[in-house]
């Protein structure tokens, strides 16, 4: 019977420019790799099958996160235990969170919260203009919101 260990280096390929064990097994939708764990005895994400196979078990409501940000690295050197809050803080240092008009939920362009910035109109007449609220129009006006992305900051 192969090895947890065995699995991984079998179905990942070493990219030495940068030193990631990309994972060319099954994917998922997420984008992360899937693997059969022995260990768990069913299918789980390889970065934690590596994670379990090289280093240690990981802790319940711990997950595992790529210090390289590639999904599909199964190099146990490359991962690491971190709370949700820890990998989302990690995220946003790294300036990988969605910000400005590029954030899923956002109404607004960067050019239209520069035209907010810069009008004289009233937030009520600015929130009918762009169908947002006449307080989104403060919050953009005072910088409280737009503040990560946005290039339009004094």
């Amino acid at each position: 019977m192969i090895t947890d260990q065995e699995r991984v280096e079998k179905h990942s390929v070493p990219i030495s420019e940068v030193g990631c064990w990309v994972w060319v097994g099954c994917t998922a939708n997420s984008g992360y790799g899937l693997a059969f764990s022995n260990l768990k005895n069913r299918t789980v994400l390889a970065h934690r099958l590596s994670y379990e196979a090289y280093k240690s078990e990981i802790p319940k409501g711990m997950i595992v996160a790529h210090a390289c940000d590639n999904k599909l690295c199964v190099n146990p050197n490359h991962l690491w235990l971190a709370t949700h809050a820890e990998n989302s803080a990690d995220m946003v240092k790294k300036g990988r969170s969605a910000k400005g008009e590029k954030c899923g939920k956002s109404k607004l362009t960067d050019e239209q919260i520069a035209f907010i910035r810069e009008s004289n109109l009233s937030h009520r007449k600015l929130g009918d203009m762009f169908g947002v609220s006449h307080a989104n129009i403060g919050y953009i006006k005072r910088f409280s919101t737009w503040k990560l992305g946005d290039t339009h900051e004094p």
